[in-house]
């Protein structure tokens, strides 16, 4: 079954109060081959570094569901989904929860911390 996008505010999803964008990350992709003489070689395993992003949310009432029932719906990391990039408008798809925590009150206004990322 596929999965809805991204529930930025554009689809449905709460407004945020905290969003960025992290550096691409060539790390994980990247093989190096030290030589004796002290040199190195290096080579990408991937056309495409790991991109993340990172959201902070205040969620009350609908937004509260329109969250949680997403992430339920990708079954946690396990799902991929697309995601519209709400400052550049790009899409990328075969994305993933890396992290969702929520607060554990009970009160109206519950805090969402929510973590994406694409990996090649």
């Amino acid at each position: 079954m596929a999965i809805d996008d991204y529930p930025t505010p554009e689809f449905g999803g709460s407004p945020w109060l905290r969003f960025r964008t992290l550096d691409p990350d060539w790390s994980v992709v990247t093989t190096a081959q030290e030589m004796d003489d002290g040199g190195a070689d290096y080579n990408l395993e991937a056309d495409a570094p790991i991109l993340r992003w990172e959201f902070e949310y205040a969620l009350m009432g609908e937004y509260i569901d329109v969250h949680d029932g997403h992430r339920e719906s990708a079954k946690g990391i396990t799902g991929d989904f697309s995601f519209t990039d709400p400052r550049t408008g790009l899409v990328y798809a075969g994305v993933r929860y890396e992290k969702y925590e929520r607060s554990h009150n009970k009160n109206a206004v519950q805090m969402r911390s929510v973590g994406l990322i694409q990996r090649p």
